[in-house]
């Protein structure tokens, strides 16, 4: 008997246990020929048959398979999704290709190229079958095997105490050009159904609300498919008064264009988005909730609750938006960014504030990154900035290449006494590669914590993250002033079992630090404890301490891996240097080669000779000899003593420049 077949020998062995004895030698026959050309062809045969005379139509019915099916993978290169694999089939001259990809997923494609991007490391059984203009088919599989490491990287464990240990920058730079459309133009009048215009619009289209107008509701942005770059923008009608690009948009200039307002009407956003929504930007859009509403979040860049990266909504940009509570409404955040790539520029975030519970102007717990936040002002109660906060849905997801960059943080004086729960002024529990570059930080006091501006630490928040946490975070060129204490600095937190690893802080002024009545707290320059790994404190000034100018909270049994604080100037304070029940010279009796070429300002604080060689203790600021930017003067006796032969405390020529232009409110000043 001659068989042609293109079903596999698998289904037919249990096809055979259902037909009678007298066939089953002659079958048997026919599937030992098919497994030596043949074992991984794909076949469906019903286990019904009952006659020989079946099982012959079928097979001699068949046709020759496609020949020669393979595939081929390699990682995409894609940091944005540290596990999406590139699959190219063979032959490329197939009409259809149908991917099962071992994850209880499949697609059918009309390319030869396609994604696949997999939610956890793991082996997967991947199966390809190609569909030719004859409708011949022919199938393949192989395993595939995803390993992204999301372990920590390791600090070196003997670092050699002289070199410092940098933090990487981030690996990717978001492409904010305004796109060109190519599609038609919606326009929705006042009155009119914004969220049709949404499902109606296609990639490449432009949604233009009338300015002046308000939807209320919850508008959802819509997957309009996984294959299109094209975006969708949503703008105003009349541009003519919204800002250009790179102006930053105020309360002020979104009256002045009668900028189109969603509003939400409940606790839920008043713009979400479907399951991996992508390519929208925002331009010019007020967003906002009533003040006798509670509202957890105005823009919800996805829910949270997605289990895969690919369920992450992606590639959205808010650019000169407004988005803002009221004076007295519980607003608690403004935009949530559990999404993918994503940006926040020029935009102006405000009064988001909520009584008995934390708020945020930008926060992420389940987003992949990478994000560009540039140019905005945020105002916020508790943490203007937070990345981490809750565990993610998706299985050890940690937020990667973050910019902050030239932004103005602030809190509102009125705040105090109205029980807005007010912590920092930026918070990261979880992120790795994050840069915060030529910020300005104002205003933070004791209220819900002891008053420090910036908050880093590893945190396992919920329990289900242990590997969540913090590496290599760039803080540098940024002003803070007018707080209650400088930064909190904790290795692991929480039950988190990465340590905080690389953290680099230069560069950087502070100064207004527990200033009565209004900004009082825990009045330290820097609060160490557990042990952040490859910890670099280099060329700042810290002026205003009250209590000192480094606490380490312990432990104190060894130095915590590649600790390196040099040239910075400092006030003592109170102690100078102070461990748990410790004072300057015993501590800094624990890991000397780690504190060098710092210049303490006194009068307070511990004398000289409790300080490790190399360092400089003077008795007042007159006696630093500081020039009126607060650089050093040629005749200051620091002048070169660093430990790299600059001047120690900030570069103020290289901060100033950092800042120029965030804001332009008089209280930006240098200490005086």
């Amino acid at each position: 008997m001659a068989f042609t077949p293109k079903k596999s020998s698998k289904a037919l062995r249990a096809t055979f246990e259902a037909v009678n004895n007298d066939l089953a030698t002659e079958m048997r026959a026919a599937i030992a020929a098919l497994d030596s050309h043949l074992a991984s062809a794909d076949v469906e045969l019903h286990a019904a048959m009952q006659s020989s005379a079946e099982i012959t139509e079928l097979l001699n019915a068949a046709v020759q398979p496609v020949p020669g099916v393979s595939f081929t993978y390699e990682g995409a290169n894609d940091p944005t999704y540290p596990r999406k694999l590139v699959f190219s089939a063979e032959p490329a001259d197939g009409v259809l290709f149908h991917w099962v990809w071992g994850d209880g997923t499949d697609k059918t494609h009309t390319l030869p190229t396609t994604n696949k991007t997999y939610s956890l490391d793991g082996t997967y059984t991947v199966q390809l079958t190609v569909t030719d203009a004859n409708g011949l088919t022919g199938s393949s599989m192989q395993q595939v095997v995803v390993a992204f490491d999301l372990d920590p990287v390791p600090p070196d464990p003997d670092p050699d105490p002289g070199f410092d240990v940098l933090a990487e920058l981030p690996r990717v730079t978001l492409d904010l050009t305004m796109p060109i459309q190519t599609g038609k133009t919606i326009s929705v009048p006042i009155g009119g159904d914004f969220q049709s215009a949404l499902f109606s619009a296609r990639p490449g289209d432009v949604i233009e609300l009338a300015n002046g107008g308000k939807w209320s509701g919850n508008f959802v942005l819509p997957n309009y498919g996984s294959e299109t770059t094209e975006w969708v923008l949503i703008r105003p009608a009349d541009m003519s008064n919204v800002p250009a690009q790179g102006t930053r948009m105020t309360a002020g200039l979104a009256a002045s264009a009668s900028l189109p307002i969603l509003e939400s009407i409940n606790n839920q956003g008043a713009l979400t988005t479907e399951v991996a929504a992508h390519h929208f930007r925002l331009i010019g859009i007020e967003v906002t909730v009533p003040s006798h509403i509670t509202n957890g979040g105005l823009l919800r860049m996805g829910s949270g609750y997605e289990t895969t990266i690919a369920e992450l909504p992606h590639h959205l940009v808010f650019d000169r938006v407004y988005v803002h509570g009221t004076p007295t409404g519980n607003a608690r955040r403004g935009i949530v960014l559990n999404c993918g790539w994503a940006a926040v520029v020029d935009s102006a975030l405000t009064e988001l504030h909520e009584q008995g519970s934390d708020s945020q102007a930008i926060c992420a717990w389940n987003g992949s990154g990478p994000f560009h936040i540039e140019n905005n002002m945020f105002e916020a109660a508790s943490e203007n900035i937070m990345f981490g906060g809750g565990d993610p849905a998706v299985p050890g997801l940690i937020a990667t290449d973050v910019t902050i960059a030239r932004n103005y943080f602030t809190k509102q004086m009125v705040w105090q006494g109205q029980g807005w729960v007010v912590k920092n002024l930026l918070e990261m529990k979880a992120v790795i590669r994050c840069l915060i570059e030529g910020n300005v930080m104002e205003y933070c006091w004791q209220d819900g914590q002891g008053g420090s501006a910036i908050n880093l630490k590893s945190v396992n928040q919920e329990g289900t993250c242990p590997t969540c946490g913090c590496e290599d975070i760039t803080f540098r060129l940024n002003v803070i002033h007018h707080t209650g204490s400088g930064f909190m600095l904790m290795g692991v937190d929480v039950g988190a079992m990465r340590i905080m690893t690389r953290t680099t802080i230069v560069n950087n002024v502070v100064f207004g630090i527990d200033l009565p009545p209004d900004y009082q707290g825990d009045g330290r320059g820097f609060l160490i404890n557990n042990k952040p790994a490859d910890l670099l404190i280099a060329h700042n000034s810290i002026f205003g301490c009250t209590n000192m100018a480094v606490c380490f909270g312990g432990p104190m049994d060894e130095p915590p891996t590649g600790l390196r604080i040099r040239d910075n100037i400092m006030d003592s304070g109170e102690y100078g240097v102070k461990g748990p029940g410790m004072g300057t010279k015993d501590v800094l009796g624990c890991f000397p080669n780690y504190f060098a070429g710092n210049v303490i300002v006194g009068p307070g604080g511990a004398p000289a000779v409790d300080y490790p060689p190399d360092n400089y203790v003077a008795t007042s600021r007159t006696s630093v000899g500081f020039a009126p930017d607060y650089s050093l003067s040629s005749s200051s006796p620091y002048k070169g003593k660093g430990t790299d032969g600059m001047d120690p405390g900030a570069d103020m020529v290289a901060v100033r420049a950092a800042i120029a232009g965030v804001t332009d409110l008089p209280n930006v000043r240098m200490p005086g």
